[in-house]
């Protein structure tokens, strides 16, 4: 089945903003990457704020989609080990330039802010309380080792070699189960 126009255009900017920076995604770049008119782009998404926001939900759904076949089911249908165990694989191999500038937006812009918190709430321990037991501040750890290798994936040259990798979630997953 043929991808959809609005797909199109929203792949299209995914590759403007790593081409050339989220502040380069306008709807003449877009057009000009996905090989449409301008016109083309306007009759799916009315403004500059509307096609981001659409690429918010878009990526954000590109995420939940790797971390349910990852763990193999839907959030709702999991253990928060489980979900951790997920949201530490996938972070351990996603990491793009693009998913961190579009995350990177959620901290001046609200909206865009919740459109990921609909989905990374699901998959990551709840807000922890004031004091942490043994198994939430393993499983807070957790989570922040698994952001901080995805930021590491995304913003450094170096790689991690993947026997290296796998020793990492390896212990982290250990931590988010115990």
């Amino acid at each position: 089945m043929r991808p959809s126009k609005k797909t199109d255009i929203l792949e299209a900017a995914l590759r403007v903003i790593e081409k050339e920076g989220i502040t380069a995604v306008s709807f003449n770049s877009v057009a000009a990457e996905a090989g449409m008119t301008k016109a083309g782009v306007l009759y799916h998404f009315p403004s500059r704020e509307a096609m981001l926001m659409a690429l918010h939900r878009y990526d954000t759904l590109q995420w939940k989609e790797r971390l349910e076949k990852t763990a193999g089911g839907k959030a709702e249908e999991l253990s928060l080990a489980k979900r951790l165990e997920s949201y530490i694989r996938v972070n351990s191999d996603s990491a793009t330039y693009t998913d961190l500038v579009l995350l990177l937006e959620t901290i001046t812009d609200e909206q865009a802010a919740n459109i990921w918190v609909e989905v990374l709430d699901d998959w990551t321990p709840p807000q922890p309380p004031a004091e942490l037991n043994e198994t939430e501040l393993n499983q807070i750890i957790a989570q922040l080792a698994a952001d901080g290798l995805w930021q590491y994936e995304a913003t450094t040259r170096y790689t991690l070699s993947e026997r290296a990798k796998e020793q990492i979630i390896e212990r982290l997953t250990r931590m988010a189960a115990s």
